[in-house]
């Protein structure tokens, strides 16, 4: 596939920004090898640095999974990598298409822990929330 020369992986975006907000996962004990691995991504010559999900049904969105050409680049260990982002200004990735398998299937394989958090954009930049109780809604007592 073509690729513009300025594409660069920007920020999680929607179309009005409704909620935004941050994601953190943690990852099993072999890293990414077990999601690379479920998706057929060779782990021995590409290093798996993102993953990038979006869709109107999470059921059905669109799962990419970012990585570094090992060969291409001779990166290989993060000093490795941070060398030839100061060096060059950038670190080239290939973004891979996942097909046949739903993306919540492949963070399920591939993620330990997952929080996100998005924020009404309604609330003030500067606003700190604090939490004054804890509530669950549906909750049976199981």
């Amino acid at each position: 596939m073509a690729i513009n020369d300025d594409e660069i992986v920007t920020p999680a975006y929607a179309q009005y920004f409704d909620f935004a907000g941050t994601v953190a996962a943690d990852t099993h004990g072999g890293g990414t090898r077990e999601l690379a691995d479920q998706i057929g991504l060779d782990a021995e010559r590409f290093w798996i640095v993102g993953i990038d999900v979006w869709g109107n049904d999470i059921a059905h969105a669109r799962l990419k999974v970012l990585a570094i050409d090992r060969v291409e680049t001779g990166i290989s260990t993060y000093d490795e990598l941070a060398a030839y982002n100061r060096e060059h200004g950038h670190v080239p990735v290939t973004d891979f298409l996942v097909h046949g398998m739903s993306a919540v299937d492949v963070l399920k394989v591939g993620l330990k822990r997952l929080n996100f958090q998005l924020l009404s954009r309604s609330l003030p930049d500067d606003a700190e929330l604090r939490m004054t109780r804890h509530g669950d809604l549906n909750y049976d007592g199981d």
